[in-house]
């Protein structure tokens, strides 16, 4: 596969040369949320200090409503706009928790991810990702997988820690490009599972961590699929685990409907196409007319060896006149052709 740059604000998504994904498939269990909350409470091991939700009463009203509904273990309502409330508000809310929940998962591996195991930071043999903040670091760097970590940590908490991006005042406006730097903190993040997924799965086994990931994934997943957080190419390195969690149906069928989908794709199209004008448009008589013209000719033309206007009396026009007319005839019959296209 060729290098290509991600979509994304300064930084860079390389697709490494390779001819199979390393077999990662976690499957995710029916753990329940209240697990992972005592995982977090007795995992004192964090990367970075735990965020605090925004300051205000909307800020900590709306954590109590995450706490709350994740409590109830569906996760697909968890992740839902509470009805009523502000969608930068619930981003922002959401975006403090997610961070606090990969800092604490990556804080499990950090014995295990050094410079020395995780040279570059990776997620597979396909995808390496480069460091870049357009800032300090203006121009994608490669780095260690810790390193580019701690590199994305830092610069997480100084957007959080910024109040002209993160209000930390009730009735503060957001600013109107929040959505999109929510989106790079969301990308980024992704990244990190990514990584600990395709590197350090065999090792999460081993700690018996691994109930734990799969419900944060999906959490994270459902979350960032529900608002449209994440590019679908920015997905690639999971993406089997990701339909899994968000059209979760048998893998046969996926693996069936993957095979299938690009002919029939091209099947539909072709029908609605034919279907447009239910078989009576002007492009389709004129297509008709043409052909019947064309056949009547020639039989005319075999059977008394005198061309069509001969046969009427008529001599044949002039060579350029002739040409003159068909020129005309041939762009009055594309231009209705194209504009019944363009309609279907």
């Amino acid at each position: 596969m060729a290098n290509s740059i991600a979509m994304g604000v300064n930084d860079e998504r390389r697709d490494k040369d390779a001819s199979e994904e390393d077999g990662c498939e976690p499957r995710l269990g029916q753990t329940s949320v209240d697990s992972v909350k005592d995982f977090c409470e007795r995992n004192q091991k964090t990367f970075r200090p735990k965020k605090n939700a925004p300051s205000g009463n909307k800020g900590v009203q709306l954590k109590k409503h995450i706490d709350a509904t994740l409590g109830s273990g569906n996760l697909r309502d968890a992740v839902r706009l509470p009805p009523g409330e502000d969608l930068n508000e619930w981003l922002a809310v959401n975006t403090v928790d997610f961070f606090n929940q990969v800092n604490i998962l990556y804080g499990t591996l950090m014995e295990f991810c050094t410079p020395a195991t995780c040279p570059t930071m990776s997620a597979g043999p396909k995808f390496e990702y480069r460091w870049a903040d357009g800032v300090q670091i203006k121009k994608p760097i490669e780095v260690s997988a810790p390193k580019y970590v701690e590199y994305l940590m830092d610069w997480i908490e100084a957007q959080l820690d910024d109040e002209s991006i993160f209000p930390q005042k009730l009735g503060t406006p957001f600013p109107q490009n929040f959505k999109e730097v929510v989106k790079t903190i969301f990308k980024r993040l992704f990244r990190v599972y990514a990584h600990i997924y395709h590197t350090h799965f065999q090792k999460i086994m081993s700690l018996k961590e691994e109930a734990h990931l799969n419900t944060c994934f999906k959490h994270f997943t459902l979350f960032t699929w529900e608002f449209k957080l994440i590019d679908k190419a920015e997905l690639a390195p999971l993406i089997d685990l990701i339909e899994s969690i968000v059209s979760p149906v048998n893998p046969d069928e996926r693996a069936a409907s993957r095979r299938n989908a690009r002919p029939r794709a091209l099947s539909v199209r072709c029908e609605q196409g034919a279907k447009g004008g239910g078989g009576g448009g002007l492009d389709v008589w004129l297509s008709r007319g043409a052909m019947l013209g064309f056949v009547g000719a020639v039989a005319v033309e075999l059977s008394t060896g005198k061309g069509v206007l001969e046969n009427v009396g008529l001599t044949a026009p002039l060579p350029t006149v002739a040409l003159a007319l068909t020129g005309v005839v041939g762009v009055f019959v594309a231009f209705i052709i194209f504009q019944s296209g363009s309609r279907d």
